[in-house]
């Protein structure tokens, strides 16, 4: 927020590299692979909560900002069989962030976050032009983790904490003539747990 009657000029400074990778090892054959790296600079302002003030509960200048930096990666392979009715998809997944906040040059605040999923996806097409039908079947796992950090946290808030999902996906696709799609007979189980890492 930019502070009534202020002179700081507030900006923000970002920074991205990215790239992507295919190699076919054959025709029904491929890796791939994406990453990405950002990083940010912005500046912030205080609130004023010094009462009685002139200034009280607005926005005021000040040398506050913070930094984030964001690693993003994904790896897969592809696999095609049966004349291309077959495909399989196995992917890994990951990110890993930070930020922390300064306030007249000293950290004031920030927060560690990681998530990592991985999935399979298997597809098989059969029957005619006329009934073409499709089932699929997905197994996928992730992890997240979060902690805040920083000097003037409580035990409690500084806990890293951590969820972890898996789930297991059935479903049958039926198109007719062009015309019609049905989707049956979908089935989803998912398990889910959270817990606390001292």
């Amino acid at each position: 927020p930019i502070a009534r009657n202020g002179v700081r000029d507030v900006g923000a400074t970002n920074g991205v590299v990215s790239g992507r990778f295919v190699y076919a090892l054959s025709d029904n054959f491929r890796l791939r692979a994406v990453g990405r790296y950002s990083q940010t600079k912005a500046d912030l302002n205080d609130q004023d909560f010094n009462f009685p003030s002139p200034t009280y509960g607005f926005v005021i200048d000040s040398d506050d900002y913070y930094k984030n930096k964001a690693a993003y990666g994904l790896v897969s392979a592809e696999h095609e069989g049966l004349g291309e009715r077959w495909s399989n998809v196995l992917s890994v997944q990951g990110v890993d962030a930070g930020r922390d906040g300064y306030s007249s040059g000293a950290l004031a605040f920030g927060d560690d976050a990681s998530r990592l999923g991985a999935s399979l996806v298997s597809s098989l097409k059969f029957g005619s032009e006329a009934l073409a039908q499709t089932i699929t079947g997905a197994v996928d796992f992730e992890r997240q983790r979060f902690q805040n950090t920083g000097p003037f946290l409580t035990p409690a808030q500084g806990l890293q904490r951590e969820i972890e999902n898996t789930g297991l996906v059935v479903q049958y696709d039926l198109v007719a003539n062009d015309r019609l799609g049905l989707g049956a007979g979908e089935v989803r189980h998912q398990s889910s747990s959270e817990r606390a890492i001292a």
